[in-house]
């Protein structure tokens, strides 16, 4: 598995010249959102990305936090309950 990050200053200082053992990867800012760690294989630089390497999966935190966002919601337009739905006839109802 790899993760890119553009070439840019914010990761040339970041990225370049440095070893990892592993990567924390967050969903959002909430003290509960989800990540995980990931042991970290090393980091190489194209011509436009670093190429960040993936290994294991170390640790996994809040998964299930995912599960709390209402999987369908209901389109009065369409009258029936969606993913999402493109005719914006969306409530706020949630199975």
């Amino acid at each position: 598995m790899e993760e890119y990050r553009i070439i840019k200053p914010y990761w040339t200082k970041r990225l370049e010249g440095k070893m990892f053992d592993e990567i924390y990867f967050r969903n959002g800012y909430a003290p509960d959102c989800p990540s995980l760690r990931v042991e970290c294989l090393g980091i190489e630089k194209n011509n436009t990305h670093y190429v960040i390497k993936l290994g294991k999966i170390l640790t996994i935190n809040n998964a299930n936090r995912v599960n709390k966002v209402p999987s369908n919601v209901f389109c009065k337009r369409c009258n029936k309950w969606e993913k999402w739905c493109v005719c914006k006839g969306v409530s706020n109802g949630s199975i």
